[in-house]
């Protein structure tokens, strides 16, 4: 079992979401050659306001 957690900003549709998920698990399916029932993603979503890259600072409020 592989177990995938990707946190990004709440910004992409239902449809991008479920084919990132078909891709991901083509591309672990071709290498190394998982099989596609044991690979588990976890997408955290956050808010921009959430996020700070350094210096305490919120870079992408607005």
């Amino acid at each position: 079992m592989v177990m995938i957690q990707i946190t990004v900003s709440n910004t992409r549709s239902v449809a991008q979401k479920q084919k990132l998920y078909r891709r991901i698990v083509e591309r672990l399916s071709d290498s190394p050659g998982l099989r596609p029932e044991d690979v588990f993603i976890n997408l955290v979503e956050v808010f921009p306001e959430n996020r700070s890259f350094g210096h305490g600072e919120a870079q992408y409020v607005r």
